[in-house]
């Protein structure tokens, strides 16, 4: 029977790949639906791309993200083992790697501005 418990040590020794495993599989459920979205409307749901080539990499590479961010989460303590999380994981990995991304560029084109303000003084 399907129990609906938070995961913790005691119960579950392996609780941590459980969850990654969990946010690989709802991963892996949204490059599902969005395919599905992009069938029937023509437009993607998440703002993918799909194609012969490109919906692959993505059913390989989406949901290896969302359980490597469950493991991390887990691990650090961000996520809490449950099925709510697991799935917040597995959906919202991808816009939370965005920001990260924007705000590292950010702060690399900054650091490039005041080391050319340097150079030329």
């Amino acid at each position: 029977m399907i129990e609906l418990k938070p995961l913790n040590k005691d119960t579950t020794p392996a609780y941590v790949l459980v969850f990654a495993a969990g946010s690989g599989l709802v991963g892996f459920l949204i490059v599902v639906l969005d395919l599905c979205g992009f069938l029937t409307g023509a437009k993607s749901p998440f703002g993918l791309s799909h194609g012969w080539k490109k919906t692959p990499i993505l059913a390989t590479f989406w949901p290896l993200g969302a359980a490597i961010t469950g493991y991390i989460g887990t691990l650090l303590q961000i996520f809490q083992p449950t099925l709510l999380a697991c799935a917040t994981a597995g959906v919202a990995w991808h816009f939370g790697m965005q920001q990260i991304a924007k705000r590292a560029r950010r702060q690399l084109e900054e650091e490039a501005d005041t080391g050319d303000e340097e150079i030329e003084q």
